[in-house]
């Protein structure tokens, strides 16, 4: 069992201990569904630009294989209806399936590649079957180059965009499903990739990967800077991972004694790494990834969780925006590993330098362009780490860290900001 660090606010260590203590291993084989005179029905949004809908295969008697559907966050569910005016033929006597791509490397990494187990030894040479939500989110890039390293030449992948039939389709199931249970065969697909990469000792024993020059991050995430500057003056090698080849990224993880990065998909790599990896995740937000818990006890790695956010709005888990901030939590795990400690963070000293009055100015932005523009914003008090089907009551989430904030100098309060938003509209005007 992989050992875990916590260093996170108390309200959620009680969260986190019960995601802990659960047993994510599965000694069940995923097994192979073939199916003779099948039909891929093409993915369909269930409403314009969302990752969920339908899709999948049917069989002859226009029946749907179950094991082709993406059930996790109900990404792609049953479909047995299609345009029959549509519907195209291949001449292929077999292909492969490997469901539905998400144009997103997390998604990538755990619900995609996950039927990838039965190829290991299997593969021929067969077409690569797989859906999309239309032809701007096609696989290519550092995905194709994974699946290269992985043996599937690009030029076999076969994206289906309408209808169409296949003489035989083979249908491997997935090895790993989040967010319940992750199988042997899930890891041999990244130890074949490992296999086809050179991952000698890196020059770098310990890495911080930033999110800092992406530019979502920058439009969302506040704070890294202090972060990030910390673990470099502890040694730590900062690179970005989107300037790094896919082959850097595994040889990275694989051969590195420590990983650093915020929470999110950036850790998801730990698939790559081992039993002697130390990877420490700074958390963004309060909600806990469980899917980085099933991906760190398959690995066995040691995991320490670092609870680097403070909560001031109800935000998106995924959208943001976020604040980031050198907190006690960041202090104790220094003091703890004979860190140089960062400098301290008092509460009645944290709104009154010019950084931190500009952070918050574009905190606050960030907040009302992502309400404006349709993200899940919560607009309550109360919060969880988790949804409230595993049983946890809700928490006064922003309460919580308004009280640990204090006092705001009347410069910065809330209408002291809408004054500046104000100023700045008529200036644009």
């Amino acid at each position: 069992m992989n050992k875990t660090n916590l260093y996170v606010d108390d309200l959620f260590a009680d969260d986190y201990k019960y995601f802990l203590n659960k047993n994510y291993y599965s000694d069940q084989k995923p097994q192979i569904h073939i199916v003779e005179n099948a039909i891929v029905i093409p993915f369909k949004s269930k409403t314009e630009n969302s990752h969920q809908g339908s899709g999948g295969v049917i069989n002859s008697k226009e029946e749907y294989i179950i094991s082709s559907q993406t059930p996790q966050e109900d990404l792609m569910l049953p479909a047995n209806k299609y345009e029959t005016s549509k519907l195209q033929h291949s001449d292929d006597n077999e292909v492969i399936y490997l469901g539905y791509f998400i144009k997103q490397w997390g998604h990538f990494l755990v619900d995609f590649m996950t039927r990838l187990w039965w190829l290991v030894d299997n593969y021929k040479g067969q077409r690569i079957v797989y859906l999309v939500r239309n032809e701007k989110t096609l696989l290519d890039g550092n995905y194709t180059r994974m699946l290269e390293l992985f043996g599937i030449p690009s030029e076999k992948l076969y994206p289906v965009i309408e209808p169409t039939s296949f003489k035989k389709i083979i249908i491997p199931e997935m090895a790993m499903v989040r967010p319940d249970y992750y199988t042997d065969e899930y890891l041999k697909i990244f130890r074949k990739i490992i296999s086809n990469v050179a991952c000698s000792k890196y020059p770098y024993d310990k890495v911080y990967f930033t999110r800092k020059k992406l530019l979502n991050a920058k439009n969302s995430e506040f704070g890294e800077r202090e972060i990030e500057n910390f673990f470099r003056k502890n040694g730590y090698k900062v690179l970005s991972p989107e300037r790094c080849t896919v082959e850097k990224q595994i040889a990275i993880f694989h051969s590195c004694s420590t990983i650093v990065s915020l929470s999110g998909t950036i850790p998801h790599n730990i698939v790559f790494g081992n039993s002697k990896t130390n990877l420490i995740i700074i958390n963004k937000v309060q909600r806990i990834n469980t899917i980085q818990l099933i991906l760190n006890q398959a690995v066995g790695c040691t995991t320490t969780y670092i609870d680097g956010f403070v909560a001031l709005l109800p935000v998106s888990p995924g959208n943001g925006p976020f604040w980031l901030q050198v907190n006690n939590n960041l202090s104790t795990f220094a003091m703890d590993n004979d860190m140089k400690i960062p400098k301290s963070s008092k509460t009645e000293e944290l709104f009154t330098d010019l950084y931190t009055r500009r952070k918050i100015q574009n905190y606050f932005v960030a907040y009302c362009r992502n309400q404006d523009e349709g993200f899940d914003i919560g607009g309550k008090i109360v919060g969880s780490s988790r949804p409230l089907k595993d049983g946890f009551q809700v928490k006064e989430l922003y309460y919580y860290y308004r009280k640990r904030i204090g006092s705001f100098p009347t410069y910065i309060n809330f209408e002291g900001f809408v004054r500046w938003i104000v100023k700045r509209m008529l200036r644009f005007n």
